[in-house]
């Protein structure tokens, strides 16, 4: 067996095809190893390769009835204007791409909220993932959230782990700043 020393990092080509590209040098701060799974293995950073740096949609919009999050493109979204009442999420991948067919079975994504509320009776009270209808499961055992706390903004998390096809189970949880 023999084994590229790159950086730090000891590669052993046994673990991928004959046919390998190794970089030369060490990557620069920010940048992390990714293979294009035909054995090339190269340097690329860490944002454009999905790593710890994610991007947010943010609304000035008061959010109530159906909102729609399009998970494909972001998984947290942050409103900047108070509720308007209450709302129901809608999980979908996109317009064009149904959260069915964005996740295969055994996959997960978790999406988070902000959303400031200036009256402790507009909260998510509803939830969807594709236009159905889900019932999330609340950390705590504390159930489905009865208010907003008014003043602060509200946090929303939900991990969304799909079992099957058009099946899942949402794990939720709501919190707040103030």
């Amino acid at each position: 067996m023999s084994a590229v020393t790159v950086g730090t990092a000891t590669i052993s080509t046994a673990l991928v095809a004959n046919n390998n590209t190794f970089p030369n040098s060490q990557g620069n701060s920010g940048q992390v190893l990714q293979t294009n799974g035909a054995g090339v293995v190269s340097w690329t950073d860490m944002a454009a390769s999905g790593g710890a740096v994610e991007g947010f949609a943010n609304s000035s919009s008061g959010i109530s009835g159906t909102i729609t999050l399009d998970v494909k493109t972001q998984s947290v979204y942050h409103y900047t204007a108070n509720s308007g009442g209450t709302w129901t999420f809608n999980f979908r991948g996109d317009a064009s791409t149904s959260m069915n067919s964005f996740l295969g079975n055994n996959e997960t994504i978790t999406v988070v909220a902000f959303v400031p509320c200036n009256n402790n009776g507009h909260y998510n009270n509803g939830w969807q993932i594709d236009g159905s209808g889900v019932t999330p499961k609340w950390i705590g055992g504390f159930g489905t959230p009865t208010g907003g706390h008014s003043g602060g903004v509200d946090v929303y998390t939900f991990t969304i782990l799909k079992t099957g096809s058009a099946a899942y189970s949402v794990y939720a949880n709501q919190n707040y700043y103030s």
